[in-house]
């Protein structure tokens, strides 16, 4: 190999997406848009690089895994690890331009400095839907909502959204005199993966609990739906002010927000969601595909009272939610991307092409993606093509012009007289 060439080659934990894959992701994203859209929710975009002062506020775990350098100007900036931050600068810097509340969505790229593993790069993009400016639970219920029509209109049915409220956790750690609780929900965080064994060592070594108050948590744990609520009212009613005070919210909020959804069997109280220990402070809640568990949460989120408490001292609440593209896609990737009319004119000669041309504008015109071949190669050569990239009907000029319709799949001929009786065809299938 020349010593001059570069090998090309990828950043380890980067990776480049070939067509397939690059065509099931904006296909999916361009679902998801309509139904934020269908709840009034705008786009907006932020910038890739940020001051890293902006990424870095509190020094924490994140902080290490910011891709951040001097910049020509010798100041110190860093790529973007979530799109939360960036929303935080964003509505300190122009609430008064878009005004309060506000709906926004925002899909794009986001960098984090970790160790890549399966599945899980060092950049991906993330897919965010938040509406800032209002503590109703009207606004926690839209969110859970946007969550179930997004599966709903990809299809993807047998799955549970998993709701928890802050305050009912802190009700249940004040209960059992622990000062905060962030220590039971940062070891409850790991049930699915050391078991009650490894939780029960793990809160005896880090809290003042006794072995009996983390047996009787974990039985609470087992317990779902409304009467989770019903049994903590009932145990926790004579206990200290601020168990009261917890309970009282986080039972009222989380009744209200399950008869604001219906009481749709998909939704599903769970005390063992534990999200964003330092951030949340309300609704919670993640998204489990049945049938995947493995994957993990798919789409997952909550309410936070301090949005933009970084940079401005203005109160302002918001809930938001993510839904996870890349996983949804593991999910999605044996499904077949081409169920949608893709139509393939292999150039035959060139004296055809002008009428070819004529042919795929008018398919065009009728929002029917549609090529014709380049150049007048062997019939072979041009199928091919037509496989590779999915093509589910090819199209023939007959010597009396008129046209065959060809199905890829079926390799099933029609003649059509006309361009017209083409689209006939087609439109049951769009």
């Amino acid at each position: 190999m020349d010593s001059s060439k570069i090998e090309p080659k990828t950043l380890r934990g980067f990776h480049d997406r070939l067509p397939p894959e690059t065509l099931k992701k904006e296909f999916l994203i361009d679902q998801l848009k309509a139904v934020f859209k269908l709840f009034g929710f705008l786009p907006i975009e932020t910038p890739h690089l940020e001051y890293l002062e902006t990424l870095k506020g509190e020094e924490g775990e994140i902080s290490k895994q910011i891709f951040h350098f001097k910049d020509q100007g010798d100041r110190d900036v860093g790529l973007r690890f979530d799109l939360t931050v960036p929303l935080a600068r964003f509505i300190a810097q122009y609430k008064n331009e878009v005004g309060l509340p506000f709906k926004r969505y925002a899909i794009g790229n986001v960098f984090r400095g970790e160790r890549p593993q399966a599945g899980r790069y060092r950049e991906f993009t993330q897919c965010d839907f938040d509406i800032v400016g209002t503590r109703s639970v009207l606004a926690d219920a839209e969110i859970l909502l946007v969550v179930v029509k997004s599966l709903d209109i990809i299809s993807v049915k047998d799955f549970v959204v998993k709701i928890n409220h802050r305050c009912l956790m802190n009700a249940v750690a004040f209960h059992l005199g622990l000062p905060e609780a962030t220590p039971l929900l940062r070891a409850i965080d790991k049930l699915d993966k050391i078991g009650e064994d490894g939780v029960l060592k793990e809160l005896l070594e880090t809290t003042s609990l006794s072995e009996d108050s983390i047996r009787w948590t974990f039985e609470l744990f087992k317990k779902r739906g409304l009467q989770l609520i019903t049994h903590l009212e009932e145990t926790l009613n004579n206990d200290l002010p601020l168990v009261r005070e917890n309970l009282t919210r986080g039972s009222s909020e989380t009744r209200e927000i399950i008869s604001l959804l219906g009481n749709d069997e998909r939704f599903e109280l769970d005390l063992t969601v534990a999200r964003g220990l330092g951030y949340y402070t309300g609704m919670v809640f993640e998204t489990v595909l049945k049938d995947r568990a493995e994957l993990g949460s798919i789409s997952s989120g909550g309410r936070y009272d301090d949005l933009v408490e970084t940079f401005s001292s203005d109160s302002i609440p918001g809930v938001g939610g993510s839904i996870g593209l890349d996983r949804l896609l593991v999910y999605l990737e044996s499904r077949e991307a081409g169920s949608q009319v893709k139509v393939f004119i292999p150039l035959e000669d060139d004296g055809k092409k002008h009428n070819l041309f004529m042919i795929a504008d008018k398919l065009r015109d009728a929002h029917i993606p549609c090529e014709v071949y380049p150049e007048a190669h062997k019939m072979k050569k041009q199928f091919d093509y037509a496989t590779r990239w999915g093509h589910s009907h090819i199209i023939f000029l007959n010597g009396d012009n008129s046209l065959r319709l060809r199905d890829s799949k079926t390799r099933v001929d029609t003649t059509c007289p006309d361009i017209e009786a083409v689209l006939r065809h087609l439109s049951p299938k769009l």
